[in-house]
This record gives C-alpha cells, sequence and structure tokens, in this order.
C-alpha cells in the first residue's frame, strides 16, 4: 500500500465513524474531495454548504460542481461585510470571517439534525498565516483532511484517481485577501478586484490575483505566464479593461503569484496577534 493510499484509508475509516456531516464547500479542489470522500464512506445524510458573501464569488461554481456530484447543497448567507470590525480589515480579519461563516453553518447543521461540521484545510495551510484555523478549533469544526495528513499534491493526486474536474483547478481565498490590512474593505472595491481578476483570466490560465492598494493594481499570475502578460499590446487592453473599473495604475508583478503576498506587510507583533484569535486582538 502506497503512502497516498494509507492516508486515503485513514480517511474512509474516519468517515466512516461519522452518522451525518455538514461539509464546508466553495468548489475548489480540498473541499471537492472532502465532500466526495464523505458521500462515499458516512452512512447518513451529508450537505454541502456554501458561503455566499461579497467575499466569495465562486457559488455559481460551487453548485455546478454540488449537482455534477449528486450532492446535496445548501447556500448560506454570511453577514461578515455587516460587522464594522472585519469591514477595517484587521490582521485578524481570517478570524473575524471564519467564526462568522462557521458559527452559521453550526447553526444550520443543529436545524437541520447533523452530527458535525467539517471543512477542506490540509497539511500545507499548518504553514500558512492563517488566523482562521483559531476559529475553527474554538468552534469544534473537522478538518478530516488535515487529519488524513494529505497535502496539496496528495489531494490533486486523489482528485484525479477519482476523476474530480477540480483535480487541477487554481486554488482561491476570499477576495478580502487582495486588499493590504487596514484598508478598508467594501462590497464596491471587492467586485472590482473580482472583475479585474476575471479580466486576467480571459489572457492567462493558472493562478491569478489582482492586489489592490488603493487605484493601484498589481496582478500576479504564475511565473510561466508573467512575460505573455507583460506583452505591450495584451498591457494595453488590461490598462483599457482596468481603467473602466477604476484602476489607474497597474502593473505586472514580476515575481509572480505568492500565496499571502500582502502578509508581509505585517509584523512579527501584528502576526502573534493575529494568530492569537478572538476579535479584539
Amino acid at each position: 500500500m502506497t503512502n497516498l493510499e494509507d492516508k486515503a484509508k485513514k480517511l474512509a475509516d474516519a468517515l466512516s465513524k461519522v452518522s451525518s456531516a455538514l461539509v464546508a464547500f466553495s468548489g475548489g479542489t480540498d473541499s471537492t474531495l472532502l465532500l466526495k470522500m464523505c458521500m462515499e464512506n458516512i452512512q447518513g445524510r451529508v450537505v454541502a454548504a456554501t458561503a455566499i458573501s461579497p467575499l466569495h464569488g465562486e457559488a455559481g461554481h460551487a453548485t455546478g460542481i454540488a449537482q455534477q456530484m449528486g450532492a446535496e447543497l445548501v447556500c448560506l448567507n454570511v453577514p461578515v461585510m455587516e460587522n464594522p470590525a472585519f469591514r477595517m480589515n484587521p490582521p485578524n480579519r481570517c478570524y473575524i470571517c471564519k467564526h462568522t461563516i462557521f458559527q452559521g453553518m453550526l447553526n444550520l447543521a443543529k436545524r437541520e439534525g447533523l452530527e458535525t461540521v467539517m471543512e477542506g484545510s490540509i497539511v500545507d495551510d499548518l504553514n500558512e498565516f492563517r488566523p482562521g484555523r483559531r476559529a475553527l478549533a474554538d468552534l469544534e469544526i473537522l478538518s478530516p483532511l488535515i487529519d488524513a495528513g494529505l497535502t496539496k499534491a496528495d489531494v490533486r493526486e486523489l482528485s484525479s484517481i477519482k476523476g474530480l474536474v477540480t483535480a487541477n483547478r487554481p486554488s482561491g481565498t476570499c477576495l478580502a485577501t487582495r486588499f493590504p490590512y487596514g484598508a478598508e474593505l467594501t462590497a464596491e472595491w471587492l467586485t472590482r478586484v473580482g472583475d479585474a481578476e476575471e479580466v486576467i483570466r480571459g489572457f492567462v490560465d493558472g493562478q491569478v490575483r489582482v492586489r489592490a492598494r488603493g487605484c493601484d493594481a498589481s496582478i500576479e499570475v504564475g511565473k510561466p505566464q508573467v512575460a505573455a502578460l507583460m506583452e505591450s499590446e495584451t498591457m494595453r487592453k488590461i490598462r483599457d479593461s482596468f481603467a473602466g473599473l477604476g484602476f489607474i495604475n497597474v502593473v505586472v508583478d514580476p515575481e509572480g503569484y505568492r500565496s499571502g503576498s500582502m502578509d508581509k506587510d505585517l509584523s512579527d507583533e501584528e502576526r502573534n496577534a493575529a494568530l492569537g484569535g478572538g476579535e479584539n486582538s
């Protein structure tokens, strides 16, 4: 038995002991594999729950994937943008957001009579700046992929074996990560950044991020796509499109896509405080 087979068996065995579950579902690679494994191994009811807010732009994609899988899907409106503390975009915004989302999912699971709530974090996430992990711990949300020791490479390989269309899907994060900490978040600017990223996806495949600092936009794509995106005619078209979205200065980051590139703005003290959790941290 290979290492991946060992991990898959460990995951399946753990899920088989669960009577019913609500699965936080974005339609991304990790949550899709978790949902698939739950549907295969949990004997009782499995419900996928997709968060709906200006921060989460993939509800339509998640609905399509859930339908393909034959999964029961519930869309959950998340009022995180109504929280003034979150809109101020503090270093612990991820804690506030995750706590709001998963408190809502716990309430939904209770109403539906589901035993537990699960989400699709993987081992790789433990090495990132993720204040939201504290919220998951506080609310006792399960992370079965981590418990089974699955990495992103494992998830992609196992997804491919199971024929999931999300096996090679680029990873996504909420749109708040496109703004520097301390810059107030508004639904209008979240929409603008989301639309800007759709413009870039018309030119390249793979990872796309548009980091916004006021009216300045920095585009991050996979390193192999940087040169093509910087071609003069392509940049002219991009700048024209971005101007209509309110961006004045537009550049392509020569370093390419980097997960959490805005986090480098934080001091060690700010990081430690945010990782401590709590809305007032």
